[in-house]
């Protein structure tokens, strides 16, 4: 009697491509995780950048304003100290209006999440 050695190929066939979709998978899910950690530095530095622009343009047109309303009005200097804050903060981690300060988190957590999702 001969043996048929068509099913035990079939099984190692099989077990090759079992073994081969992992590997490939693991590659995958690492390259997946490696894109959206890099698109999450990205957003984060992006983030901060703006964060940091914006101090610096609110500082100096609170400053601005502040010189304009003490110059070129009937103004005092303490009723135009209640308009503007010609102290404010211009460093890259100051505190922002709320406003501002929301509308850069916002953005923040729309790139975050696109990373999540397409990164």
């Amino acid at each position: 009697m001969t043996k048929d050695n068509n099913s035990s190929d079939k099984k190692t066939s099989y077990k090759g491509i079992i073994i081969f979709a992992i590997i490939t998978l693991f590659i995958y899910g690492a390259w997946t995780k490696l894109r959206v950690d890099d698109c999450l530095v990205d957003a984060r530095n992006s983030y901060e950048h703006e964060w940091a622009a914006s101090c610096k343009s609110t500082a100096k047109l609170e400053k601005e304003g502040y010189a304009k309303c003490v110059n070129d009005s009937n103004e005092t200097a303490s009723i135009c100290k209640g308009i503007w804050n010609p102290k404010r903060d211009p460093s890259a981690n100051c505190a922002l209006p709320t406003k501002i300060a929301d509308r850069i988190e916002s953005r923040l957590e729309h790139a975050k999440n696109f990373c999540v999702r397409y990164g």
